[in-house]
């Protein structure tokens, strides 16, 4: 992909150069040669995060494709008539476009659509563990040639990680692996931290338990605005709309075994009570959730047909008799 940038980088010095009939050809071949570089970073997105991102085909005029950017709504001598509904649209979200390429490829691909997520579910082929990547395309430019602006929440292999995904190549500090973020979910003040850099150098990620603590600020939020600045300096920023943000984040959770709710000990230390007074032997209420109250909690969640996570999870809780979020 380093190669392929120097490419760019040369179609654009060249055209820059030239002129006339001269120049539109070499304008051309940069915009050939970013095709390809898109191609090349969607082709290791794919192989990075298992699952197939969008690549736009190349246009030739200034308007992209009215599928990537309006509602497939005719117009006829000024007069709107009634659009019809794609099978994938999430109902709930009526102000979606989903004529936009990835929620069509989603549905191809039969994916999870919530908002303006795209939630992809199987299992992993090193261990058959649950793998859950929810993509948020509300950043999604049909026009752009860099690459794909996306918000990644995922588990992969057991371990939770949110992914910041944008169109340009960054630079790197000399000597360090992290970018400087700083974030702002809703209208709360700004936040600034450190995300690892993307070995692709197209953006950066948050891992670990870091990455739970993370989504469950995100859980109830509308928007989140990121930015993030390289070690040139640049700022690259991008801003979402989290419609979906629930479903998504659950679908994570349940994969990775733990709770959307920031459950204190004394939490825990109750719903350990509660699963031993059912029969479901949690060990001694001790408010830490080790391996013996998560086989419990399965125990419980598989006589109540609930998904089998060992995790509070909310739907779990009410089951339990316990109101999700007291």
């Amino acid at each position: 992909m380093a190669a392929q940038q120097d490419r760019v980088e040369t179609a654009e010095r060249e055209a820059a150069s030239a002129g006339g009939l001269i120049q539109a050809v070499a304008l051309s071949r940069v915009e050939t040669e970013k095709l390809t570089l898109a191609q090349l970073q969607m082709a290791y997105l794919q192989a990075r995060y298992g699952i197939a991102f969008p690549v736009t085909p190349s246009v030739t005029n200034s308007a992209p494709p009215i599928s990537d950017r309006t509602s497939p709504a005719a117009m006829t001598q000024g007069e709107e008539v009634a659009e019809t509904a794609l099978p994938w649209a999430d109902p709930d979200h009526p102000d979606i476009d989903y004529s936009l390429t990835p929620f069509d490829q989603a549905h191809n691909e039969g994916d999870r659509i919530a908002g303006w997520w795209v939630i992809n579910e199987e299992r992993a082929a090193i261990d058959d563990s649950p793998s859950v990547v929810g993509i948020n395309y509300s950043a999604y430019d049909a026009r752009s040639f860099g690459g794909l602006t996306a918000l990644l929440a995922q588990c992969r292999e057991g371990e939770t990680s949110v992914v910041f995904v944008q169109d340009d190549f960054l630079i790197s500090a000399m000597r360090r692996d992290s970018f400087d973020i700083t974030y702002r979910i809703d209208s709360n003040p700004a936040q600034s931290t450190r995300w690892n850099e993307l070995t692709n150098n197209k953006g950066a990620g948050l891992f670990g338990s870091g990455s739970e603590g993370f989504l469950r600020g995100l859980y109830d939020a509308e928007s989140f605005f990121i930015r993030l600045t390289d070690g040139n300096g640049q700022r690259h920023d991008a801003e979402f709309d989290l419609a979906g943000i629930q479903e998504t984040i659950e679908a994570v959770a349940g994969a990775c075994g733990w709770s959307t709710l920031d459950l204190s000990p004394d939490d825990y230390r109750a719903i350990q009570t509660l699963l031993n007074a059912g029969g479901f032997d949690a060990g001694t209420p001790d408010g830490v959730w080790g391996n013996g109250s998560r086989n419990a909690m399965r125990a419980f969640q598989e006589q109540s047909g609930l998904p089998i996570t060992g995790a509070a999870d909310r739907t779990t809780l009410e089951a339990l008799g316990v109101q999700a979020g007291e």
